[in-house]
């Protein structure tokens, strides 16, 4: 599973796969970094909105948590 990411410190959005939090992330924009766990982030709704969000640079959509 995807999920979405905003960095705290400047609102850049990015996604990672859940199963590999929590861990350290650092912003690649602003170089800020915290600790994620699985709970702080959103799901994102399918593989091909993540495709398209990256190709399009939107934000993609979300399920509720």
């Amino acid at each position: 599973m995807m999920v979405r990411i905003e960095c705290t410190s400047c609102g850049h959005v990015g996604i990672t796969a859940a199963a590999t939090l929590p861990r350290e992330l650092t912003c690649s924009r602003c170089g800020s970094s915290r600790c994620v766990k699985a709970e702080d982030c959103r799901r994102v709704a399918s593989r091909t909105a993540v495709i398209e969000w990256l190709c399009r640079a939107e934000a993609p959509p979300a399920r509720a948590r």
